[in-house]
């Protein structure tokens, strides 16, 4: 694309393409899966909402995953985990946890809610040189998520404000609150031609109203968008050169090709060992995720 059409389409409102409240099972609502949304939106595969009315207690086995860059981020409530390594977290309103899988890593265990939670998890598909690396995980608290006017950068930058994360994936997400009749406009890095909204409270005007549990994806282009709060709202936004790579997807694991799938299966298989020697791992919760992993390949063809 030319500088000039770039330019001119910076300076015009931004269409909306799609939107949705996505599929509600128990407290989960999944909004956007590698295999539909997240093919239109790619690097951003995977994007769902945790949601409680009141204090609870899951249990989210063992599980594994690769070839993808995690942001999770409490925008309600206090919830409890256990990181990767089995140590206790607590995560309050604000806090996020920033997780790259890489070549394979396992976590979940017990996960305790306080009052009324509601947490938002999103993927991004790593590029091919990223996503067989050194797995890592990240917390980090509201106050080391540096705000920039109404916007709290998550990941990426926004007017000069860095993300304390430096991710694996050019992309920006961004956590904004307004108050009732403020203006807030968005104008995307260079190069960002996905950009999509989810509206965490309250309403939120951009050509189109959006209410709170909606997402939307605004077209492919470099254009700005101006937000206008009709209610006190808060909203998450992600943006992003669309990647051109596949997506090769597994249960848990998103990559670029079925060698590099492989590549991962064989490093989470012999985590997996480790961690049933160790005790951590059951030889159910064992079986369960390998026959997972199987089925999926099936299903898409991996061999």
């Amino acid at each position: 694309m030319t500088m000039n059409l770039q330019n001119e389409m910076q300076h015009r409102q931004r269409a909306i393409a799609t939107r949705t409240k996505g599929r509600t099972n128990g407290p989960v609502t999944q909004l956007v899966s590698p295999s539909d949304l997240g093919q239109s939106l790619k690097p951003f595969v995977m994007l769902a909402r945790y949601a409680v009315a009141e204090s609870a207690t899951f249990i989210y086995p063992l599980h594994p995953h690769s070839g993808i860059a995690s942001l999770a981020m409490i925008v309600e409530g206090t919830l409890s985990c256990v990181d990767s390594n089995g140590k206790p977290k607590t995560l309050q309103r604000g806090a996020v946890e920033l997780l790259v899988a890489g070549r394979g890593i396992w976590h979940g265990g017990p996960v305790n809610t306080i009052g009324s939670t509601c947490c938002y998890l999103m993927w991004l598909a790593l590029p091919p040189e990223y996503e067989l690396a050194e797995p890592s995980e990240t917390f980090l608290d509201v106050q080391q998520t540096p705000a920039e006017g109404a916007a709290r950068v998550l990941l990426g930058r926004l007017n000069g404000t860095e993300s304390a994360w430096a991710t694996p994936v050019p992309a920006t997400c961004l956590y904004v609150e307004l108050r009732e009749g403020d203006s807030w406009r968005y104008d995307p890095p260079d190069g960002h031609d996905v950009l999509w909204v989810v509206v965490c409270s309250g309403s939120l005007g951009a050509g189109q109203t959006i209410d709170a549990g909606e997402l939307v994806i605004f077209e492919r282009s470099f254009a700005s968008v101006q937000f206008v709060a009709r209610s006190d709202c808060s909203f998450m936004l992600g943006s992003a050169p669309f990647s051109p790579h596949d997506i090769v997807e597994s249960h848990s694991s998103v990559h670029t090709s079925a060698a590099a799938m492989r590549r991962a299966e064989d490093e989470i298989t012999s985590l997996g060992e480790q961690l049933n020697a160790q005790g951590r791992l059951s030889a159910e919760q064992w079986e369960s995720a390998m026959q997972k992993m199987r089925s999926r390949r099936k299903e898409t063809g991996v061999c």
